[in-house]
């Protein structure tokens, strides 16, 4: 079932970013976020709330560019901001048509539960800076085999 599952996520994003598709193919055929996913949100949100930050919206689209960049990491064996054809996160939010003003990412690997990957991201300045950036509104994690993947945008 698990490569079942990754398989639809695989196909569905490949068409998404080679075919042209828009995000509302993401939305529909995306499934919502799994316990981990879930785990990593609400732990990044509870860490805004202790500066007096407002929740981070879920984002469908967000989540999509989110598994994605974690199935290219855990494709990769590797923590890179640079995409395996040399891009970037920004380039995968115009390719699903993401409108924002701002955006970043944080990725990990290999945390036991969210709580330690939040508090790692949080005893990091710049991926903590992105946590506590008032100008992000919304989000979307990916987990992909133990790689995770935090797309913010505002």
């Amino acid at each position: 079932m698990r490569f079942i599952r990754r398989a639809a996520v695989v196909f569905v994003l490949a068409e998404i970013l080679f075919c042209g598709g828009s995000k509302d193919i993401a939305a529909a055929y995306i499934s919502p976020p799994n316990d981990s996913e879930a785990a990593v949100f609400a732990a990044v949100n509870a860490e805004r709330a202790k500066f007096g930050l407002g929740a981070l919206e879920f984002d469908e689209t967000l989540l999509s560019a989110a598994r994605l960049r974690a199935s290219q990491l855990a494709s990769m064996r590797s923590l890179s901001h640079t995409t395996p054809d040399g891009g970037d996160v920004f380039a995968i939010l115009r390719r699903m048509n993401v409108r924002y003003r701002a955006a970043g990412e944080n990725l990990a690997r290999g945390f036991s539960c969210a709580h330690a990957m939040a508090e790692a991201w949080m005893a990091s300045p710049t991926h903590r800076a992105n946590i506590v950036c008032p100008v992000y509104t919304r989000a979307g994690v990916g987990v992909v085999d133990g790689y995770c993947a935090l797309i913010l945008c505002g």
